[in-house]
């Protein structure tokens, strides 16, 4: 009867209904589940990429926003050498590592017959050092709330200073001071003569690492 056909597809609906609701479910945690395995992985990926910065660290520092007292005499935070940023990025981490010369590099470089006789000097030391020293920053900043493109409390950033700008000419990076020749890892920058201009903030700012970090307390 009419009846009948009505109570059955009632039924029926109240059914597919509850279906429906437990397979939504099932694709949303689904989703949840995927999205955390993804965020473990990226932060374990992230992980993986400062353990082996470290390894290659010739020297860590041990305070970036506080004075440094070097034998009895007091030296500027490490922070004020470092480019400004914005002032939500704080430093949390900042060595000195080594950087290789690639193969290109040694080719540009020639014979070491053109410039001055400093420059030709230093030509000449690079292709036997095969290396040079490259300040590492590590900085961690809290993502505004709705943010379009950062979803996470806070996100980390890299930002490196290496000795030259134009390796081809070896121009060096505007703050750049050589911590072994004219200053000393402990005292960078500092040297007998005067401060350099504090670097400018890199081109599109410092790459991020990585997103989805807990934001750190007061």
């Amino acid at each position: 009867t009419l009846i009948e056909i009505l109570v059955s597809v009632i039924i029926v609906g109240f059914i597919f209904s509850a279906l429906m609701s437990f397979v939504v479910e099932l694709v949303q945690s689904e989703r949840r589940e995927y999205a955390r395995s993804e965020t473990e992985r990226e932060m374990q990926m992230a992980l993986d990429y400062m353990v082996s910065d470290l390894r290659e660290a010739v020297f860590v520092y041990d305070t970036i926003e506080g004075n440094r007292n070097v034998l009895g005499n007091g030296y500027q935070p490490l922070k004020n050498f470092i480019p400004n940023f914005d002032a939500s990025l704080k430093p949390i981490l900042a060595f000195w590592k080594t950087d290789r010369l690639t193969d290109t590099d040694i080719t540009s470089l020639g014979t070491c017959n053109a410039g001055s006789a400093a420059q030709q000097q230093e030509c000449k030391d690079l292709l036997i050092k095969r290396r040079t020293l490259t300040l590492v920053v590590y900085l961690q900043t809290k993502n505004p709330t709705n943010d379009p493109k950062w979803k996470g409390k806070s996100r980390l950033m890299r930002y490196e200073l290496k000795k030259y700008s134009n390796f081809a000419n070896l121009t060096r990076s505007t703050g750049y001071v050589d911590p072994l020749e004219q200053s000393s890892f402990l005292t960078w920058p500092y040297n007998s003569t005067s401060l350099p201009p504090t670097p400018p903030v890199p081109t599109g700012g410092a790459p991020v690492l990585v997103d989805f970090v807990d934001a750190p307390d007061n």
